[in-house]
């Protein structure tokens, strides 16, 4: 006797049309806010590193001298004002630097010079005095941000990611 076999083709198993429908439109508002969140959050992170590192600028600044002919009144503490700005689709944190928050503000005679300028390129008090910090705060935040900026994929994106796939979507999920 012999045995018969016989060809299992697809069409043998679908007895009619079938189709299947998707709502693209949900998907792409899906994608489009968990690559807003990851963005938001990436602005986030980086105006806390930001806030952070001046913060410790400023502690090094201080640490570096110790005034001999006045009090410290520890303004520069006051300095910054941290900032998220959401615009749809375009995200930055960061912070704004400013002498508003220093309570007294002291002009230097010579070229009309402030605390907070002299500050900022690196100097205690008049540049003249030539008392002058080990870093100056201004260029140093410029490249702390510019390192920011040139490493985000490695500093930023990792925690941004985490944080965006803990949010709640409508079809998307994350294991």
């Amino acid at each position: 006797m012999q045995k018969q076999q016989k060809q299992i083709q697809g069409d043998d198993f679908i007895k009619g049309k079938s189709q299947i429908k998707i709502n693209t439109g949900v998907i792409k508002k899906d994608i489009r806010k968990y690559v807003n969140n990851i963005t938001a959050n990436m602005a986030e992170n980086a105006r806390t590193q930001i806030v952070n590192e001046y913060i410790h600028v400023i502690q090094k600044f201080y640490n570096d001298y110790t005034p001999k002919y006045y009090t410290r009144v520890k303004g520069l503490n006051r300095s910054y004002e941290p900032y998220y700005k959401n615009q749809n689709r375009y995200f930055e944190g960061g912070i704004r630097l400013s002498e508003d928050g220093i309570d007294v503000q002291y002009e230097y005679s010579t070229n009309g010079i402030n605390a907070f300028d002299s500050f900022l390129d690196g100097y205690h008090g008049n540049p003249n005095l030539g008392i002058s910090n080990s870093i100056k705060p201004y260029e140093y935040m410029l490249q702390f941000r510019n390192s920011l900026k040139s490493s985000w994929k490695k500093t930023l994106l990792p925690d941004a990611k985490r944080k965006a796939q803990q949010k709640s979507y409508s079809l998307i999920s994350f294991k």
